[in-house]
């Protein structure tokens, strides 16, 4: 654990996810101002595929969306890169290949981080407790999960 102003501090390491959803710009917005608070590393992931994720419906899954290139998820850390530093912030960036909960969790391992962030999706009734994918990373990763409301 590290230290803030000379007191104790609940984390030294943070990771957030990001993709072009509100709900993860809100949890990546969360996690800068909680890296400022605690001066302490931000890891920022986003993760890439050539895949289509879609709900049962068939209407497209904006929850935990993935980026489709490479050069998407770089583009898109770059400018969220540019959000934290003008906070203060300086991040660490993370492309990975794969679904974004998987790469949450495996970088939150390798990483051994204190804290992961995530957004809820516009969720209604039972499932807007907890979202499949902020439960399946909560479930994965062994650290404490902030689930950030998207709706506040």
């Amino acid at each position: 654990m590290g230290h803030f102003r000379g007191e104790f501090s609940l984390f030294e390491a943070i990771l957030v996810g990001a993709d072009e959803s509100p709900a993860a710009r809100r949890a990546v917005d969360v996690a800068v101002q909680m890296a400022k608070r605690f001066a302490c590393t931000l890891h920022i992931v986003a993760a890439f595929s050539p895949k289509t994720y879609h709900r049962s419906d068939g209407s497209p899954r904006r929850e935990f969306e993935n980026l489709n290139h490479e050069d998407d998820a770089d583009a898109l850390l770059q400018v969220l890169s540019f959000s934290a530093k003008s906070e203060g912030v300086e991040p660490v960036l993370h492309a990975v290949r794969g679904e974004l909960v998987d790469a949450l969790v495996e970088t939150g391992k390798s990483l051994d981080v204190d804290l992961v962030v995530v957004g809820n999706a516009a969720l209604t009734g039972a499932r807007r407790i907890l979202g499949s994918s902020a439960s399946a990373v909560a479930h994965g990763v062994h650290c404490s999960v902030l689930i950030v409301d998207s709706a506040s």
